[in-house]
């Protein structure tokens, strides 16, 4: 009957704390689910970040980063506010507003127009 929030960077820690993730990326959710199931990402800024994980890398190595910059708070682009660091964004991710969240499977949830194109 506990809940706990917890905000990190941190998806070992995420991995092994929680029962369920929501990925947020300049301001907006997008991607949401079991934490077994995120894992397995739909969207590329939580494949994104699974592969910069620290445990991942290298002893020694260099870490793996995300391209690019993030979005000015407030000044948030049209349409994905991920798509301008994305390597599956289409011209329509710059279009309209932020993807709503769509199921995948079961309450996993993107708001990537593109999580079929998704490959872990």
């Amino acid at each position: 009957g506990v809940a706990i929030l917890l905000v990190s960077h941190d998806l070992a820690l995420i991995d092994e704390v929680c029962d369920r993730v929501v990925v947020m990326h300049a301001g907006a959710c997008v991607e949401s689910g079991r934490v077994e199931d995120v894992a397995r990402p739909r969207h590329p800024y939580t494949r994104a970040l699974n592969r910069s994980r620290i445990e991942l890398a290298a002893p020694g190595g260099e870490l793996v980063t995300i391209v690019g910059q993030p979005p000015s708070v407030g000044a948030w682009p049209r349409g994905c506010r991920f798509a301008a660091r994305c390597d599956i964004a289409q011209r329509d991710c710059n279009e309209g507003d932020h993807p709503p969240l769509v199921t995948v499977a079961g309450d996993h949830r993107t708001a990537c127009r593109y999580a079929t194109r998704m490959v872990s």
